[in-house]
């Protein structure tokens, strides 16, 4: 066969290595690539000096840590809270703060009574994003009592995304987000229950939560380290500006641009949560991006938990398992930190049509059974005319070749400085085609296929082609086609059946 891999950065003259994959290609087994995470976030507005430092960016061990940082209830705080707290990651988490739209506003909300003093002793339990927070009230309790009693109970709960604001509460409070930006739409407060009497309560969305802010500047400093997975805090869960820079920073793989450049070769796939249940609102954000494998759009239908927490939830189940076992995907795990709404209308996501037309357009999937969500489909957008099952559609396919190319990179250190010596016997020192071809089976190939990797090592030690570049003699082109396994998702069974006739 001819090796086509001599044609990648064929000009080059420094010491270096070059790795390109794309469809029908892939360029004892190392340590597997770490499924480190990197969180696009911003920072409470009291807190945007803090997020300034240190360049902006933050490797944490802890939600304490980030807290301290970017504020209380922040994105970035609310998004570590569901990897370490509640999920326990184990991976590497680097936080990159976005500093706040300077023309945006907060959300603000307004919560209003009407009447004079409560006339019966009970409770009034408000729903903050799903956050159930009681407050007890007293008969002969005035209007200016009971709103100054929520002020203190919701203040005094530092990890909700918002906080009242009003001096003196007398007839009405203002909830507003922690900081500015189009990504604290969704942050709510209304009345789930009173069972106190006297006074009625109505909830005002003043609908004012604006500013995107598109993270160029934070995704530059990546450089060429390797984060596999971008958690997306920013917009409003469907913005196109920003899910459009993932894409052109992280580049394609046959584009071979970007985070899939030769000499960089660190891509990630980037997930962005979405509350929305209308199937055309859902596939016409993913639609115009089958050709494009960078973002995940993951939607938790109507849900009143914030969609980057449940993202980060999807995000770190699939972590939990890739990390350790790049094979597996948590299809069919139940989701335990997304709420659904109250009234436990999901929409049609319930239905097996429904999900099918979202997997046919690009869109990740959940299902809802027994009052929670569901991890079911996870993809990127990726899924272009021509190809019937696209080998860059699922994030586990993706994360089997990433791993696939981490694992050349490790090989090819130990190689370097190597002297190339064709007909030489196998030495530390010394390095051949043959040599390298059969390093790259026993080290990588067949160990990948023993762990249910890749399907078939005949296949890839057939199409193996290890050369010395005719023109730079210290270069090998190495092509090394491989045929990554599938995760069983879906069985059609046919039972025909008849009656007994004796």
């Amino acid at each position: 066969m001819g090796n086509t891999a001599q044609q990648i950065k064929a000009n080059s003259q420094a010491s270096g290595s070059f790795y390109k994959t794309g469809v029908g290609a892939a360029t004892g087994v190392s340590a597997l690539l770490e499924q480190q995470i990197a969180v696009l976030a911003e920072g409470n507005t009291d807190n945007q000096t803090e997020i300034a430092a240190d360049g902006g960016v933050l490797s944490a061990l802890s939600s304490k840590e980030v807290a301290e940082v970017a504020g209380y209830g922040s994105p970035a705080h609310l998004a570590a809270k569901m990897l370490f707290d509640n999920l326990s990651v184990g991976v590497g988490v680097k936080f990159f703060f976005v500093p706040e739209s300077v023309s945006g506003a907060a959300h603000t909300l307004t919560l209003a009574g009407t009447g004079t003093a409560i006339t019966k002793t009970g409770t009034l339990t408000l729903n903050l994003n799903g956050k159930l927070l009681a407050v007890g009230v007293s008969k002969d309790d005035t209007l200016a009592e009971v709103l100054a009693a929520i002020k203190s109970a919701i203040n005094a709960e530092i990890n909700l995304p918002g906080e009242v604001l009003t001096a003196a509460p007398t007839t009405e409070l203002d909830y507003s987000s922690k900081w500015i930006g189009q990504s604290a739409a969704e942050v709510s407060i209304s009345v789930k229950s009173d069972t106190s009497e006297g006074l009625t309560w109505a909830v005002t969305d003043n609908a004012d939560a604006t500013g995107e802010v598109v993270p160029t500047a934070q995704l530059a400093k990546f450089l060429t380290d390797w984060y596999p997975h971008v958690l997306n805090c920013l917009g409003n869960g469907g913005s196109n500006a920003i899910l459009d820079e993932f894409e052109d920073f992280n580049g394609t793989p046959n584009g071979g641009n970007g985070k899939y450049a030769p000499d960089n070769m660190t891509p990630f796939v980037a997930w962005t949560g979405t509350n929305v249940a209308v199937l055309a609102t859902l596939t016409g954000v993913t639609s115009s991006r089958l050709d494009v494998n960078t973002n995940i759009y993951f939607p938790t239908p109507n849900a009143q938990s914030l969609t980057f927490v449940n993202a980060a939830e999807a995000l770190g189940m699939f972590v939990k398992k890739s990390n350790g076992d790049p094979k597996q995907d948590p299809d069919g795990d139940v989701m335990l930190y997304a709420i659904p709404p109250s009234d436990k209308d999901v929409g049609d996501i319930v239905t097996y049509d429904f999900r099918d037309s979202l997997v046919k357009n690009g869109c990740s999937t959940v299902n809802y059974q027994n009052e929670s969500y569901y991890v079911s489909d996870l993809l990127t957008t990726y899924k272009p005319n021509g190809e019937s099952d696209p080998v860059f559609k699922f994030v586990r396919d993706n994360m089997i070749i990433f791993n696939l190319l981490h694992q050349f990179k490790q090989f090819n250190l130990k190689q370097k400085n190597k002297t190339i010596a064709p007909n030489a016997l196998p030495s530390i020192y010394i390095t051949s085609p043959a040599l390298y071809k059969a390093g790259v089976l026993n080290e990588i190939i067949r160990p990948f296929v023993e762990l249910g990797y890749l399907a078939d090592f005949d296949f890839a030690k057939d199409n193996l082609d290890v050369g010395i570049d005719p023109t730079n003699a210290g270069r090998f082109n190495v092509l090394s086609p491989n045929l990554i396994t599938s995760l069983l998702r879906i069985v059609a069974v046919e039972v025909p059946v008849n009656k007994y006739n004796g």
